[in-house]
């Protein structure tokens, strides 16, 4: 019989991007802290521009509340007011929330991840 490992998932609201790692007692950690916002942006993908909202963000992806179902591997653009762009892909998307995960971390001085 094959052994399994144990995951613990987060609900869809709250659920983040990055791929999580095992950790002791069959737990996944996210690899980065999340800061909480309330950012509006406007996405691309496919071919198609839509506005959206930045509920929390990290190095390695972000939080979209308002976002039509996208498939998991979807590649998009996020553009943010000061007029950042960054390239992201879907990780999951459920009730209007999608996980993205950013194509290269941000850097930690980056002004998204300063504190409010």
């Amino acid at each position: 019989m094959q052994a399994h490992t144990k995951f613990a998932f987060a609900p869809a609201a709250s659920a983040e991007p990055e791929i999580c790692e095992p950790a002791s007692r069959g737990l996944l950690r996210r690899r980065w802290h999340r800061r909480q916002l309330n950012l509006d942006c406007m996405i691309e993908a496919n071919g198609k521009c839509f506005g959206a909202t930045i509920r929390n963000i990290s190095e390695g992806g972000a939080l979209l509340d308002g976002t039509p179902a996208m498939l998991r591997g979807t590649k998009l653009r996020l553009t943010i007011p000061a007029g950042q762009e960054i390239e992201a892909c879907v990780i999951w998307h459920a009730e209007g929330a999608t996980g993205v995960k950013f194509d290269e971390q941000l850097q930690s001085d980056d002004p998204l991840l300063a504190p409010p």
